[in-house]
C-alpha cells in the first residue's frame, strides 16, 4: 500500500469513528433514498461510519457469447452505439450520478490500473481508437463507468476485479466439470429452481423490447439478482457426492473472486461513497460480503432507477 493511500485510509477511519459516534447520538441518518436500499440491519445510525458502496449490476454491453456456450448467461444488447441506446445510457448515468459518488470502480483487473488510466484519458480526449484491444468502446466500463467518471469530473475509475476462472481451485487430478452438465433440471428437484434457458430468453426479450434503464432496473431487483447464485449453488451441491467436492470448488472459486473484489474495494479505493459498475451476477455475493464486513454498507441503485 503506498503512503498516500495509507494516509487516506487513516483519514477515512478517523472520519468514520467520529461519524459513528455522531450517528449513535442521533445526529446522522441515511438519505431518504438510501433508507430503502435493503442494507440496513436495524443499526442505521451506525452507517455514517461505513464506506458506502453502490452495487450497480450491469449486463455486459460488450456481447460476450463466443457462440460455443462460453458464457451461458450472456444476452445480446445489440448495438449500444445507436443513437437511441446512447440516449438511454446518458439517462442511466445521469440517474446514478444523482447519488454523488466520490469514486467510480469497475470490473477491470486491479493489476492493470495503469492501462485503465490510459484508456480513460483516451476516452476523455475522444480517442476511442486507442482503447486496449479487449476494452471495446461498447463495454459497460466505457459506456457506464467512464461516462459517469467523466460526467462527475472524476479521476480514472478504480480497477477492482480479480479475474479467476471457476475451475481455478480444482485439484490437479480433478476433471473440470461443465457447469451446464452439473445443473439439475428444475423438474427433477423438490425445491424451486429457475430454468436457465427460460430466464435468459425472458431477459433477452426485455432487453430487445425495452430501454436500458428498464432492463437494468429489472436486473438489479433482488429477486432477479439472486437467480445466478441459486443456479451456482444447485450445480455445486447437486453435482457433488459425499467426500467429492470438485463441483463445490467451482462455487468456492466464484466466492474467492468476490472476496478479493471486496478486498480491493477496501485497499485500493479511497473515498466514503463508491459506485461499483460490475456484472450483475456478482451483486448478491458482494452485497452479502459488504453487509457482514464491518467497514462497508452496500447501497442499492434501485431508488435511483425508478
Amino acid at each position: 500500500m503506498n503512503a498516500e493511500l495509507a494516509l487516506a485510509r487513516r483519514k477515512f477511519l478517523a472520519t468514520a469513528t467520529i461519524g459513528s459516534a455522531a450517528g449513535v447520538a442521533g445526529c446522522t441518518s441515511p438519505t431518504a433514498r438510501e433508507s430503502g436500499d435493503g442494507a440496513d440491519d436495524g443499526r442505521s445510525a451506525l452507517r455514517a461510519g461505513k464506506r458506502r458502496v453502490m452495487l450497480f449490476g450491469s449486463t455486459h454491453l460488450q456481447h460476450t457469447d463466443d457462440g460455443d456456450g462460453g458464457n451461458v448467461f450472456a444476452v445480446d444488447p445489440g448495438d449500444v452505439l445507436r443513437e437511441d441506446r446512447q440516449r438511454e445510457l446518458a439517462d442511466l448515468a445521469g440517474r446514478l450520478a444523482e447519488w454523488e459518488p466520490e469514486r467510480i470502480a469497475v470490473e477491470w483487473p486491479s493489476a492493470e490500473q495503469e492501462a485503465l488510466d490510459d484508456a480513460y484519458a483516451s476516452y476523455r480526449d475522444g480517442d476511442l481508437g486507442s482503447l486496449p484491444e479487449r476494452l471495446d468502446p461498447t463495454n459497460e466500463i466505457v459506456q457506464i463507468g467512464f461516462r459517469l467518471a467523466d460526467q462527475l469530473d472524476h479521476e480514472p475509475p478504480a480497477a477492482v476485479d480479480y479475474p479467476q476462472d471457476l475451475t481455478a481451485l480444482l485439484e490437479s487430478e480433478e476433471t473440470p466439470p461443465s457447469f451446464e452438465s452439473l445443473l439439475p433440471d428444475p423438474a427433477d428437484v423438490a425445491y424451486p429452481l429457475p430454468a436457465l434457458e427460460e430466464t435468459i430468453a425472458e431477459d433477452q426479450r426485455l432487453l430487445d423490447e425495452g430501454t436500458l434503464l428498464e432492463y437494468h432496473r429489472h436486473l438489479n431487483d433482488p429477486d432477479r439478482a439472486r437467480w445466478n447464485d441459486e443456479l451456482l449453488f444447485a450445480a455445486a451441491l447437486e453435482g457433488s457426492d459425499l467426500g467429492e467436492y470438485a463441483a463445490t470448488s467451482l462455487l468456492t472459486a466464484w466466492y474467492q473472486r468476490n472476496i478479493r473484489i471486496a478486498t480491493n474495494l477496501w485497499n485500493g479505493v479511497d473515498g466514503e461513497r463508491i459506485l461499483l459498475v460490475i456484472g450483475a451476477s456478482h451483486v448478491p455475493g458482494l452485497r452479502h460480503l459488504l453487509t457482514v464486513a464491518p467497514m462497508f454498507a452496500p447501497v442499492s441503485p434501485l431508488p435511483y432507477l425508478e
